[in-house]
Formats: C-alpha cells, structure tokens, sequence
C-alpha cells in the first residue's frame, strides 16, 4: 500500500525477524545483538530506541535499578555498534509512557543519545525519506 511500517518489538529474534519481513522502522528494540544491529543497517531501517521509557523509571523505586540498567546497557552497546557503521538512529522518547511527559520525554530522549555519542540527525533526509515526512 506504499505506507511505511514500524514494528514495536523488542528481543534480537522479534527484531531481526521484523527486519525480514521488510519493517522501515524499529521502535524500542531492547535486547538486541550485533547482528540485529548489521541487519538494520543491511535494510535501511531505522532504530527508534527510546530509552527514555526505560531510563526514566530508574529513580522511581517502582523496578528494580539493576535490572534497568542492564537493559539500558544491553541496548547502549549495541546502538553505538550500530551507529559506529552508519545505522539510521532516530530519536523518539514512546511519550506518554510511565514516567515519560509529553515534550519533556523527546529532550530527555535526544539528551541520551547524545550522550552515547549518537547524532539523531545524522541521516535525517534517510529517515525523513522512511517515514515519508
């Protein structure tokens, strides 16, 4: 139908099996590995991380911090894995999420990535092409 297609998935197999059946955008993608991070650059699809929902809820006391944390690390590595090679990273904070204000969640969102090292706008003519904005 020409619309472009994110798929809300999270673990390497949910995500690299979204890549093949030709997702334009991965949003989440928690839990990925390397090879997830070789597949979307091989298709062009572009990683929507928001570690805002994740990261957010840290202080909270309502999860455990460990655990948070080792998500948010799982994923870190593998996003500056991805970005190193010329992956399309975009940056989207899942607003409205627990702990994730409107607004406040897509600066919270663009300050984690920078703080990785990763650049959302690199790439915008790409990701604006996916999402056909």
């Amino acid at each position: 139908e020409g619309f472009a297609v994110m798929a809300h998935v999270n673990g390497a197999p949910a995500i690299k099996a979204a890549l093949m059946a030709g997702v334009d955008s991965v949003e989440h993608g928690y839990w990925p590995d390397r090879e997830t991070a070789d597949m979307l650059l091989q298709t062009g699809a572009v990683w929507t991380p928001t570690r805002a929902a994740v990261e957010n809820l840290i202080n909270t006391g309502k999860y455990r911090r460990g655990v948070l944390e080792s998500v948010l690390d799982a994923q870190a590595q593998c996003l500056k894995y991805a970005y190193e090679r010329g992956a399309l990273i975009a940056s989207g904070s899942d607003g409205g999420a627990q702990a994730v204000a409107q607004g406040d969640g897509a600066l919270d969102e663009y300050r984690m990535l920078a703080s990785l090292g990763i650049d959302p706008a690199r790439g915008n003519e790409r990701v604006a092409e996916v999402f056909r904005v």
